[in-house]
């Protein structure tokens, strides 16, 4: 590599940086697999009044890749990502935030894979902390190539977390519009770089960026009670009309008026548009009406769900009051999974859950039937504004999605299984028509990460079901009693953890030990206790694991420390193995199924186990606790 050449160039803008945060983020920069010397980490401060400043020059002198830069207080991370393009040197540039962190292998995936593709702009595997369906549809598979496809804009979403080539944006002049509160800074970049890019890609297969969400981060200013929040909003529609219009571009031009329009205009008449003032209400519907007319959004119109077009209909009629009572009638109501199937195959967990359109409150789609067709229903003087076409449902519940995903609890990943949905329409006991639908998938935690294994961990199982434009990922709900596999030496463990959803932990036989029902004790062959398992579990073999153990003698002081022991899987049964350690031994196991007891006691003789909840001090032998039980 020549000197003071990098493949990547990292710009961060900082201000008033959390310790923590900055923290967070440098460990994830240390952790990457590309070598530190092939990547540079460049600091910008923005006029921080704290220590920040300070902070960044001690974390610099520990490391021969970092530089720092103060400039004065500019309002906004346009300024010094602009000043970071200008210092970098790398061949590619990316923008963090100063609180989030890569995944470990994000550098070396990312710039590998963008150079075997030529990419003039690279976006890989996103996830945020606070929303499971974050780029979930969008990295669902890797492609070298985004341009020219049907689906959302290729830089969605359109954050700047993503790898440019840097001789791009020299050559093009491209930078962020600088300035305080320059709302969405970061589309108006990238609308620019789409006017430029002839390659983008996605990378799916490799987790590149994690955007972290805590209390208190991010913006409370994009506010839509403000003007300034549609004046904005106008300039991203404005811009990617202007830097767009020429006749190759115009598919991406509609993509992302499409999105501002759905998403942003149409977007604001949720059920929350009730709770704002009644000027607020009235301006916001002015801006987002006159928006809609001078773009010619309403071309749009046809592509949009039909709750979407509904609002688009009675925005472009300009009858507020039927937007607000649509408001009020028209509440988004999206599936709710629940297992009844989890059950394990050959290492493969097989998940069947039925799903019910319900909301937390127990309402549901209101629907009805007309001509064959299903329809929303809707009070009569918002359905005698709408045509049958606007109000049918009919091709809407055809097109539902489902998906089956399991979520890291650590690390924020999504991954998708091979999910299929099948939806049903049944008569309510009023005769109005209930939709009710079943999505079944195969989870394989060697395979589900694109082929790699997921992770050690918890890993919720969750449920993604699409209507229209309502979308709900939630964990799914299970009662379905704890089971494990073995499967090419590893052993995996699904739960109903105490939240009442499902869990999977891939390796997890320390969580198994926790969450099977001892049911019996005894000698097995080698002259081990040996503990069986409630269950019926899959898989041939065994693997080590550490049983929590307690001999001392104390009968008020439990001290458990751990203790080698051998978890077996065979013929549908599960049991633990490990060797006497005395007379007495308090075991810790089953301890998170639900209501049991905190340790089960041991009393062992030569020739027999036996087991009791809790302990009886008296008893020192299984010849004793034998002779207890039968005289009561």
């Amino acid at each position: 590599m020549l000197s003071n050449v990098y493949k990547v160039s990292i710009i961060i803008p900082t201000y008033k940086t959390d310790p923590q945060g900055l923290s967070r983020l440098l460990q994830s920069l240390d952790a990457q697999t590309l070598s530190a010397d092939e990547f540079e980490i460049i600091f910008v401060d923005d006029g921080s009044p704290d220590n920040t400043f300070e902070r960044l020059q001690s974390e610099k002198a520990k490391r021969s890749n970092v530089s720092v830069t103060r400039i004065e207080n500019s309002g906004w991370p346009s300024k010094p990502r602009n000043i970071g393009i200008k210092m970098a040197k790398g061949e590619y540039v990316l923008f963090m935030d100063h609180d989030d962190e890569l995944y470990p292998d994000a550098l070396r995936a990312g710039y590998e894979f963008a150079v075997r593709n030529n990419s003039d702009v690279l976006s890989g595997k996103e996830s945020r902390t606070d929303d499971p369906t974050w780029g979930v549809d969008v990295y669902r598979e890797d492609q070298p190539q985004v341009l020219g496809g049907n689906g959302p804009h290729a830089l969605i979403p359109m954050n700047p977390h993503k790898l440019y080539r840097r001789q791009l944006l020299r050559k093009h002049k491209i930078g962020f519009p600088e300035g305080r509160m320059v709302f969405w800074e970061d589309v108006l970049f990238n609308i620019e770089v789409a006017k430029h890019a002839k390659v983008m890609s996605r990378m799916a297969s490799v987790p590149f960026y994690h955007w972290v969400t805590v209390e208190g981060s991010g913006t409370s200013q994009f506010d839509k009670d403000t003007k300034h929040y549609w004046e904005m909003l106008r300039e991203v529609c404005e811009s990617a009309v202007r830097h767009l219009s020429s006749p190759g571009l115009k598919d991406q031009r509609e993509q992302i008026l499409r999105t501002q329009y759905s998403a942003r205009v149409l977007g604001a008449f949720n059920v929350g548009f009730l709770n704002r003032s009644k000027d607020s209400r009235r301006m916001i519907f002015a801006e987002s009406r006159q928006i809609r007319e001078d773009f010619g959004l309403e071309r749009f119109d046809e592509s949009l769900s039909v709750s979407v077009a509904l609002r688009a209909a009675l925005l472009g009629l300009g009858r507020l009051d039927l937007l607000e009572r649509l408001c009020e009638e028209d509440v988004t109501i999206a599936g709710w999974g629940t297992t009844e199937t989890v059950s394990w195959e050959n290492g493969v967990l097989n998940v069947e859950a039925s799903v019910e359109w319900t909301s937390a409150h127990g309402r549901r789609l209101s629907l009805g039937h007309r001509g064959g067709q299903i329809d929303k229903v809707l009070s009569p003087e918002l359905e005698s504004v709408f045509s049958v076409e606007q109000l049918s449902m009919t091709n809407e519940i055809a097109g539902a999605t489902g998906d089956v995903a399991v979520r890291s609890r650590s690390s924020k990943l999504t991954y998708l299984a091979d999910t299929t949905l099948s939806t049903s329409v049944s008569d309510h006991i009023d005769g109005s028509p209930v939709l009710s639908g079943r999505v079944r998938a195969s989870i394989d935690p060697a395979g589900i990460a694109f082929g790699s294994r997921l992770d050690d961990g918890y890993w919720d199982v969750q449920v993604r079901i699409a209507l229209g434009s309502a979308v709900t990922h939630r964990n799914v709900r299970s009662s379905v009693a704890a089971s494990l596999t073995v499967a090419d030496g590893q052993l995996h463990v699904v739960y109903p953890n105490d939240g009442g959803t499902a869990t999977l932990v891939p390796r997890g036989q320390q969580e198994a030990i926790r969450r099977l029902t001892p049911v019996r004790a005894s000698y097995d062959a080698d002259g081990l206790i040996k503990v069986d398992l409630a269950g019926v579990h899959d898989g041939e073999g065994e693997v080590t694991c550490t049983l929590g153990l307690d001999t001392s003698t104390s009968a008020k002081k439990n001290t458990f420390t751990g203790h080698p022991a051998l978890l077996r899987v065979s013929g549908g049964k599960a049991s633990l193995h490990f060797r006497k350690t005395g007379s007495v031994m308090r075991v810790r196991i089953g301890d998170h199924a639900g209501l049991r007891p905190p340790f089960w006691t041991l009393f062992i003789s030569e020739d027999r186990v036996a087991m009791n909840v809790g302990q009886l001090p008296k008893i020192r032998t299984a010849a004793e606790y034998e002779h207890a039980e039968q005289s009561g």
